[in-house]
Parts: structure tokens; sequence; C-alpha cells
């Protein structure tokens, strides 16, 4: 059962995700370098966050949600 729930968690991600690129304007050519610089920390930083919140216990995981 939370097998399947992850699958489905998974696609709807992956759907929303499509739907905020199908949006998103391309970026000119002279920002891009910065751009994916800008990205990359943001993203690492945003990994870190979650892994704190997972580690506090303040979100619901396979091992913290079971009774």
């Amino acid at each position: 059962e939370m097998f399947d729930q992850m699958v489905i968690m998974t696609a709807m991600i992956d759907r929303m995700y499509l739907g905020f690129m199908q949006h998103l304007p391309e970026l000119p050519a002279e920002v891009g370098e910065a751009a994916i610089a800008s990205s990359r920390r943001r993203h690492e930083k945003w990994i870190k966050a979650t892994e704190k919140l997972i580690q506090s216990g303040e979100v619901a995981t396979v091992d913290n949600h079971r009774s």
C-alpha cells in the first residue's frame, strides 16, 4: 500500500513539474550560466532543509508514519 502511494505521488510531482515547465519562458542565453548556478545553490539548500525536516520528525516518512 505504501509503495502504491509513493508511485502515485511520484506521478503527481512529475505532472506538476511538466505543467510548470510548459508555462515558464525560456531564459536568455546571457543569463543561462548564472541561472544554472543559482538553481544548483537553491536545490542544495532545498535538499538540506528537507533532510532537516525528516530528521526532526516534522514530516511523515515511511519510518515515522507507522504506528
